[in-house]
């Protein structure tokens, strides 16, 4: 300690300065070199070179070391601040860099959280909430499994609704050796920053450095590198519906996937689009396929010469959330730039003093529906509503819009799908006035016996399929035919070469495939009490003396009242895992 004390540190400092002028040296050459044997080369093919990421991030962290002309400081921080570091558990690199990055910051001088000391339970929940909205910092590590997490996911939303609200945590990405874009749902949040790339652990001190100046104030994360998928217009109709569309169970089925099983829903939903003009509403619990529906709706019209557009309010930042005049002239921008009209038509329009819904039929009946083209709008997570002080007002005036349809011609050129993964009752104070009570109302049902059957052989690989026949009714009783299960079941037993009695052994586990899903739930009921103890009723008596809890339940798709026998939780796995953590 002596020694290091007595450290000549100005020369030491000014050390790393000169092998850092040599890397850049090195780099130079290296650019020059690379120009030089690429400039002959197809674009995909210089882009697909791994070494080249590699020296793309060590040209962005000596940029960021150059805009400050030297290297950290030794030593810790006076004032340090408080980092939340979320990644993907245990799995690695993502568990050992985050154990790397907490001791690092930790020894800097700052107060950097991981979840590692407390058991999986509802006080686990509650902690994860309080240190994110506690924190002035979330260190995001995003490897291709963490992207597919919706714990981190979670986390990162927990985050941006504290950060709304108290501008803090602020996100610092770390993408850990995963360059591609990003998905959907992380995309929203995420797309705009610059980040770390991660490639090693000699990148470990590189990354601590760009931190530290980052969480210092000294300046921003290194230049991302944007991948050449993220260049996509997400403007253009084919793919607007949500980059989420992966073989991978995650997020909406691809339209041409395979493994999409065709539910009565579909059958209905195309012959609804065969009407002059419609409403239909799809609504069901999460990730029972609801925006895969739509996705499909979707194609039938753009077969049918529809125009179409698509609105995500999960993708419609808070500001234009923030009243009905700020949400419909948000709405009436996308269809102006979608359908290319003339722009000061929408201008003229909104500069009357009108009330906010009536400028918007009139934009509706003077620019989209007058050509008597027909026309769709997908409208999908209505639910985002929820907390808004205008949403009845807002769904009343979808309403109308089916109304119109009976005296006015006009209006038969407009077909609207809505999805809603929350009950209507939950968004509408008078349900006389919500849209749910026209058009056609499709609620996604479960899986049933054969259609696990069919999915089975979907499945099959060299003529073997991952369940024997005898196998489906217990697939059944655990998951109860959840399409998500179902699916991650089916995937994992592929990609992990399990049979259904190893995957039913830790179904329920942490180290089970339904762990994200499961913790997503657990971390809602955590912030409900009421709803907590109405699960509690449930496990324990198979009843629920609140109607309007039990009601909450059944629409989360928890529950499912089963006469004669009261109410039961949705499906085996459910009542599995809310045994072992609800009371810890």
């Amino acid at each position: 300690m002596e020694e290091l004390s007595q450290m000549n540190w100005p020369f030491f400092i000014n050390g790393i300065g000169v092998l850092f002028t040599i890397i850049g040296v090195l780099i130079a050459s290296a650019e020059f070199y690379l120009a030089l044997s690429n400039r002959n080369r197809p674009q995909e093919e210089r882009e697909g070179q791994g070494g080249l990421r590699t020296y793309n991030f060590l040209k962005n962290t000596l940029h960021t070391l150059r805009k400050t002309g030297r290297a950290i400081s030794p030593g810790k921080v006076e004032n340090g601040s408080q980092v939340f570091i979320s990644y993907k558990r245990d799995v690695e690199p993502d568990e050992k860099l985050a154990q790397t990055l907490f001791k690092a910051l930790a020894n800097r001088g700052h107060f950097p959280y991981i979840d590692k000391e407390l058991t999986v339970g509802i006080e686990w929940s509650k902690e994860i909430h309080r240190q994110i909205k506690a924190s002035k910092f979330l260190v995001i590590l995003l490897s291709k499994d963490a992207a597919a997490s919706e714990m981190v996911a979670d986390e990162l939303e927990l985050a941006e609704k504290s950060r709304a609200d108290t501008g803090c945590p602020i996100p610092l990405p770390v993408r850990v050796k995963y360059t591609e874009a990003l998905p959907y749902h992380l995309q929203r949040y995420l797309g705009n920053l610059h980040y770390v790339l991660w490639t090693s652990t000699a990148d470990d001190l590189l990354t601590q450095d760009a931190l530290f100046k980052a969480i210092e104030g000294e300046f921003e994360l290194p230049e991302k590198e944007v991948t050449k998928q993220a260049h996509a217009d997400q403007r253009k109709p084919q793919i607007q519906i949500d980059p989420r569309l992966l073989e991978v169970p995650s997020g909406a089925v691809n339209i041409q996937s395979k493994f999409y099983i065709n539910r009565e829903c579909d059958v209905a939903i195309h012959r609804q689009l065969r009407n002059p003009g419609s409403t239909t509403t799809i609504r069901a619990g999460r990730q029972m396929g609801k925006t895969s529906l739509l996705v499909r709706a979707v194609h039938e019209a753009k077969q049918k010469d529809l125009r179409i557009v698509y609105l995500d309010f999960q993708q419609i930042h808070r500001t234009a959330r923030s009243s009905l005049d700020h949400l419909l002239k948000y709405m009436a921008d996308e269809i102006s730039q979608r359908l290319s009209p003339d722009p000061s038509k929408l201008e003229k329009i909104w500069a009357s003093s009108r009330g906010a819904p009536d400028k918007f039929n009139q934009f509706m009946e003077s620019v989209v529906l007058d050509e008597g083209c027909p026309f769709m709008l997908a409208v999908d997570e209505a639910d985002r509503l929820l907390d808004a002080d205008f949403k009845t007002d807002f769904f009343a005036l979808l309403r109308s819009w089916d109304s119109r349809r009976a005296y006015d011609p006009l209006w038969n050129c407009l077909h609207i799908a809505i999805v809603i993964s929350t009950h209507p009752h939950l968004l509408i104070d008078d349900h006389m006035q919500s849209p749910f009570n026209v058009g056609l109302r499709l609620e996604l049902d479960d899986f049933n016996h054969k259609q696990v059957q069919d999915l089975n052989q979907r499945y099959m690989q060299r003529k073997i399929t991952p369940l024997k026949e005898e196998e489906i009714p217990g697939v059944m009783s655990l998951l109860g035919g959840h399409p998500y299960l179902t699916r991650q079941a089916f995937y994992t037993m592929i990609e992990k070469g399990l049979t259904w009695k190893q995957l039913e052994q830790i179904a329920s586990s942490e180290s089970g495939p339904f762990r994200s899903h499961l913790h997503f739930y657990l971390s809602q009921l955590a912030q409900q009490p009421k709803l907590l103890e109405g699960l509690r009723e449930v496990i324990e008596t198979s009843k629920v003396s609140d109607e309007n809890v039990l009601y909450r339940l059944s629409a989360a798709g928890l529950v499912k009242e089963d006469s004669p026998n009261g109410v039961k939780m949705r499906c085996g796995l459910y009542e599995q895992y809310f045994k072992k953590t609800i009371n810890a």
